[in-house]
């Protein structure tokens, strides 16, 4: 009696911490910018049902979109010092008259230059442009590491700009606030605008005292679809700001420019969505706080992976219940049915998890590990029991 007594607590015990140390991997797993499986689909199919019956999106009144995929210019591209084309790029004197007009008012919130500034492509408004970004407060630019160069003017107002994908598709899912060439432009902005910052000590990392998601899943609560959405151009409406003059409309507002349209658009679960708004979702994230996960979703986790443990430490399988005489001699039929098992029960908890915290579980991934693990276990216990 005693004897199976502490059998029963030993294996408790080991229970508990293998419990412990899945749940330190899925944190790890949560802070890599790409995702493992498959999940993109399954949070698509919920963004899709979420979108069908919610209101048309509304721009918030502290936003202010300006539109820049209409008014191009055209600058030559040098190769050997020799001339071999001509590629076309944001009019950069509209933006630095824009620009202007809103370093005069100095009364915004806070300026994204969603622009790409590729330092082999150059104008003769560079130079003004440039040192006016440079010197204009609450400003951010970014950066991301396909630009083959970047002027130096503009490395103090960067920010890094890079959207991580699945690794089968090419679908955006993870936005990264902190990287390792630097905080993000979303990071940026909340610092500059709420203070909020992000900590790394080796593989953890903290918003304040509390441990927070470096790689969070964005959820795109605003987004623009149409031209109608109350933005403005930044060619056909800059003529009103420059004789009429801005007013009030730039006051204590979040400002972004950028291309809304047309060549800085990606695929993600909630659809075709601009990289301007994603920048500006993550930021609303960061501020309220999403991406630091609640206590009772770690206990959720923990409690999930600790009984499955149990479950397989005891010698259960999760088709027991529904087992069939002719199921005992097709061992392959056996290993299909657990992870079937396997992937519901995980599946249910990544949805539970992303619907209530934004944040998802790699369930093709924990299915195929408990898989692989529960057959691994019940192989040796049978071994050592002959």
């Amino acid at each position: 009696m005693r004897s199976t007594t502490r059998r029963h607590r030993i294996r408790i015990l080991w229970a508990a911490l293998h419990a412990c140390l899945l749940l330190a991997v899925t944190y790890l797993a949560w802070n890599i910018p790409m995702d493992l499986d498959d999940g993109g689909f399954l949070l698509k199919l919920y963004s899709t049902s979420r979108a069908a019956v919610a209101r048309p999106d509304t721009l918030p009144d502290d936003l202010l979109l300006v539109n820049t995929c209409y008014d191009h210019t055209f600058v030559p591209v040098y190769k050997n010092a020799m001339e071999i084309g001509q590629t076309s790029i944001t009019d950069r004197r509209k933006l630095l008259t824009l620009l202007q007009e809103m370093a005069r008012t100095n009364d915004y919130r806070y300026v994204v230059c969603d622009i790409r500034f590729d330092g082999q492509l150059t104008t003769e408004t560079d130079s003004a442009l440039f040192s006016l970004l440079s010197r204009m407060p609450r400003c951010c630019v970014p950066w991301s590491t396909a630009m083959t160069s970047f002027p130096e003017k503009l490395v103090p107002v960067t920010g890094v700009s890079e959207y991580s994908t699945h690794f089968l598709s090419s679908d955006f899912l993870k936005y990264q606030y902190l990287t390792g060439n630097g905080e993000s432009v979303a990071l940026r902005m909340a610092g500059e605008t709420d203070s909020v910052s992000i900590n790394r000590w080796g593989p953890l990392y903290f918003m304040g005292w509390k441990l927070c998601i470096n790689a969070h899943i964005v959820d795109i609560e605003t987004n623009v679809n149409s031209e109608d959405a109350g933005i403005l151009h930044l060619g056909s409406d800059l003529m009103d700001i420059v004789e009429v003059g801005a007013g009030e409309m730039f006051r204590d507002r979040i400002i972004i420019i950028g291309d809304f349209f047309l060549n800085d658009v990606h695929n993600t679960v909630a659809g075709c969505v601009s990289g301007p708004m994603i920048i500006y979702n993550a930021y609303k994230a960061l501020v309220a706080k999403r991406n630091v996960p609640a206590w009772w979703v770690w206990l959720l986790v923990l409690f999930a992976y600790y009984l499955l443990t149990l479950a397989t430490l005891c010698h259960f399988e999760p088709h027991d219940l529904l087992r069939m005489l002719w199921l005992r001699d097709k061992p392959l039929l056996n290993l299909l049915f657990d992870w079937m098992g396997f992937q519901v029960l995980f599946t249910l908890i990544a949805l539970i998890v992303y619907i209530t915290a934004g944040l998802y579980i790699d369930a093709w991934v924990c299915a195929a590990y408990f898989t692989v693990f529960d057959k691994l276990y019940l192989n040796n216990a049978s071994r050592k029991n002959k």
